[in-house]
C-alpha cells in the first residue's frame, strides 16, 4: 500500500467525505456501511478515507452508485452532487418494496458480491449460500 500524495486524489476524497456528510453518513461507523454497500473490506475503505490509499476507478463507481453522488461531481466538482434517483440504474433492494430494511441490505451485498461476475461464478455463489441454508434448516 503506498501512501498517497496526489493532490487531485485529495481534491476528490475531500469531495467524498463532504458528500456522504451531506446524507449523513458521518464519522462514527462510516467505514463500516461503505463497506457493505460496495464490498470492499472494511480495511481498504478505511484506507481510502484517511488517504493511504489513492481512490481508484471502481471505488468510485462503486461508492457513487451505493450512495447516488455524481460520478461528474466527485472528479470535477462541477454540477449536482447528487444524481437523481430515476437517472441511476435500479439495484435488487429498489425492486423489493414492501421488504425489510435486512432484506434490503443483503439483495445490495450479495448484488456487489456478485457484480462482474460470469453466470458460472453467479451460480456457483448462490448454490453454496443455498447448501448452507439447507444444513442449517435440514
Amino acid at each position: 500500500m503506498s501512501i498517497n500524495n496526489n493532490g487531485e486524489s485529495n481534491i476528490i476524497l475531500n469531495r467524498l467525505i463532504l458528500a456522504l456528510e451531506k446524507i449523513d453518513i458521518v464519522k462514527w461507523g462510516r467505514v463500516k456501511k461503505i463497506a457493505v454497500k460496495t464490498g470492499y473490506s472494511e480495511g481498504q475503505v478505511s484506507a481510502i478515507l484517511a488517504g493511504k490509499e489513492s481512490i481508484n476507478d471502481r471505488f468510485k463507481k462503486a461508492v457513487c452508485q451505493a450512495y447516488l453522488i455524481s460520478e461528474g461531481w466527485l472528479g470535477t466538482g462541477e454540477g449536482e452532487m447528487f444524481v437523481k434517483k430515476n437517472e441511476q440504474p435500479q439495484t435488487i433492494s429498489d425492486q423489493l418494496e414492501g421488504y425489510s430494511p435486512e432484506v434490503k441490505l443483503a439483495a445490495d451485498y450479495f448484488e456487489v458480491k456478485l457484480r462482474g461476475k460470469t453466470a458460472e461464478e453467479r451460480l456457483k455463489f448462490v448454490e453454496e449460500i443455498m447448501e448452507d441454508v439447507r444444513r442449517k434448516y435440514k
